[in-house]
């Protein structure tokens, strides 16, 4: 009996190991769940200055994430767009890597076509359908946190929830069973 009760808890520790999760695991699991989060439309509601939160200053303004591609739109114009790329942390490191541009205002005065990013490297924390991102400001480094200083722009973004339309009830019409007087029937006393 005691045997087999070591066999049973030999061969449980061994199933248990085999599904383990390793770290490796747990990483490309938190790394798909950022993605999925990630995904969608964004709108920049504020941004963090150094007197605080303050409404965004421009409307008209998204970035939309699908899979590992964004776009930036500008009054509903696309205006840059590429690939991203993530590694995750407490805020995670999030690198815009950019293929296709119209100019951004920021960049046109600043630096020739030869000389416009490729690469934005940002700081991001993505919480429900906030996504919060520290932008370099053109020719500087990666922030190293998602407060507000000289030479970065934090921007809240607030995820555009489609609106999803009821559809109309239909009146349907009330039916009541028709009751029916059934005979009894049965041996007569």
């Amino acid at each position: 009996m005691r045997l087999a009760g070591i066999s049973y808890l030999a061969l449980l520790l061994t199933v248990s190991a085999g599904m383990a999760q390793t770290p490796e695991m747990i990483a490309r699991v938190e790394f798909d769940l950022t993605m999925k989060r990630l995904q969608g439309v964004w709108i920049p509601e504020f941004q963090i200055t150094g007197d605080g939160l303050e409404a965004y200053p421009v409307k008209g303004r998204s970035l939309i994430v699908s899979g590992t591609e964004f776009a930036r739109l500008d009054g509903g114009k696309n205006v840059q767009s590429g690939t991203i790329a993530l590694f995750l942390g407490d805020p995670g490191v999030m690198d815009f890597n950019i293929t296709d541009r119209i100019d951004w205002d920021l960049e046109r005065a600043n630096f020739t076509p030869d000389k416009l990013i490729r690469k934005q490297k940002t700081m991001f924390k993505v919480d429900g359908d906030v996504l919060t991102i520290a932008y370099p400001v053109p020719g500087r480094n990666r922030p190293d946190d998602l407060r507000a200083a000289p030479n970065r722009q934090v921007v809240v973004y607030k995820r555009q929830v489609e609106k999803i339309e009821e559809p109309k009830a239909e009146k349907v019409p009330v039916v009541t069973p028709k009751t029916e007087k059934i005979p009894v029937v049965g041996p007569k006393r």
